[in-house]
């Protein structure tokens, strides 16, 4: 593992969980290292939202990596050639966590990574919260599973049967008044879920709007 290092690895580019008939797509990624050397870290993605990877994101690979995590910081965009117009409709959160599972598959394949955690952004958090249901984790296209999942204003309109048995760990940090993903639906999901011991958290930052960390 090299610190601040590009990597490219390939993903199934897929709008959705049908897969059959999909093209593969080479993904780029930077991958940081901490300053503490470990013969086995654990690591993080990070999937940005809609308007790609920015500034602020910098803030927290400094912090992950001064706790000892690799971070693994996937460029959802560049190999689509995509640029942020607000249309939203070129991408989706499920492409994004495509991307996701094929960066755990690559991290994983490393004998120095140990547990794999996923922190999203607005439409990259969809990701972290579907991940928290076991039916996901049994179609995409991997024997990995994330053991950690964080979602930081995500989009949350959508929900399962309060039945679905549930697997990773999520942690859903939302603002009370965010007007572009609304705080009300998350509060759905984790009030449906949140029986399983724990499993599932929810944050509500008072007064915060979208991108209230930017």
């Amino acid at each position: 593992l090299r610190s601040d290092n590009l990597v490219c690895f390939e993903s199934i580019d897929s709008y959705d969980l049908n897969y059959k008939g999909k093209e593969k797509i080479v993904i780029n990624a930077r991958l940081f290292k901490p300053k503490i050397q470990k013969d086995v870290y654990d690591a993080v993605i990070l999937t940005h939202g809609s308007g790609g990877i920015r500034r602020y994101h910098n803030k927290y690979i400094n912090l992950l990596t001064s706790m000892g995590y690799v971070v693994f910081q996937i460029d959802h965009y560049a190999a689509r050639k995509i640029k942020y117009d607000k249309s939203f409709s070129k991408v989706s959160g499920l492409t994004f966590m495509n991307d996701a599972y094929s960066a755990l598959n690559v991290l994983k394949k490393n004998k120095s990574i140990n547990n794999v955690g996923y922190l999203g952004w607005s439409q990259g958090g969809v990701g972290p919260i579907l991940s928290h249901f076991e039916f996901i984790n049994k179609l995409v296209p991997t024997d990995h599973s994330f053991q950690a999942a964080v979602a930081i204003y995500p989009y949350c309109g959508f929900t399962f049967p309060d039945n679905y048995k549930t697997k990773t760990p999520l942690l859903i940090i939302t603002g009370s008044d965010d007007d572009l993903t609304p705080e009300a639906a998350c509060r759905n999901i984790y009030s449906k879920f949140n029986r399983n011991n724990g499993n599932i958290d929810f944050i509500s930052m008072e007064g915060a709007r979208h991108g209230f960390d930017n």
